[in-house]
């Protein structure tokens, strides 16, 4: 749906553009942007799917039980180090 509509806009600024008004193809233009945007942001953040996807990612307790933290803590040791060395500070 949003396609078909894309297409007349598009069309509609192209027969502008023929007739030698650049001021509505602008605002044509801008209006298009504009509605993809507010499609763009209904997708990824409004839609109902997206919520219940969202929370799969979120970190639960037995996410954070499961990670090995003295590995972690290794890891973070050995980065500082390493980003101590690159820039030189003591």
């Amino acid at each position: 749906m949003a396609n078909e509509g894309l297409i007349v806009i598009c069309f509609s600024g192209f027969l502008l553009v023929i007739q030698g008004n650049a001021t509505l193809f602008f605002l044509v233009g801008v209006l298009a942007a504009s509605l993809m945007g507010l499609y763009f942001f209904y997708v990824h953040f409004l839609k109902p799917g997206n919520v219940r996807e969202r929370n799969e990612h979120r970190i639960t307790p037995e996410d954070l039980a499961s990670i090995n933290w003295v590995s972690q803590k290794k890891t973070l040791v050995l980065l500082r180090t390493a980003l101590k060395e690159k820039h030189h500070i003591r």
